[in-house]
């Protein structure tokens, strides 16, 4: 069915489709740690302007504005978990049909070779 040379080609393009994987994995957690990271630092940097303004009273409107600022910022992080869970989900069924793929090559060549020495 497959010569020794082709079987080989098919394994390392099985295996650069689960390195590309794991690479875009690394690539989106990285990037979401990132972006939690720059929104943390923009709301430290209003809450740092705000108490720079001088002495700050907690009026209703202030308050309506911090509470705004903490369910975005929850609801930013959410998004960023519930984003990082879909993309694990996705890289490990990709992960389990590359090793499908593999398993199923690896029965393929088991049985070429039994044949071949018979």
């Amino acid at each position: 069915m497959y010569d020794k040379d082709e079987l080989r080609s098919i394994r390392n393009r099985l295996q650069e489709r689960k390195d590309s994987a794991e690479s875009n994995l690394r690539s989106i957690k990285r990037k979401i740690e990132e972006d939690d990271e720059e929104i943390s630092r923009g709301f430290q940097h209003l809450s740092e302007r705000f108490n720079d303004d001088g002495p700050m009273k907690l009026d209703v409107q202030m308050i309506n504005i911090y509470n705004e600022r903490d369910s975005l910022l929850r609801s930013l992080r959410e998004s960023y978990r519930d984003f990082d869970e879909l993309a694990t989900e996705e890289y490990k069924r990709e992960i389990q049909q590359i090793e499908d793929e593999e398993a199923e090559l690896l029965a393929t060549q088991c049985e070429e070779d039994e044949e071949e020495e018979l």
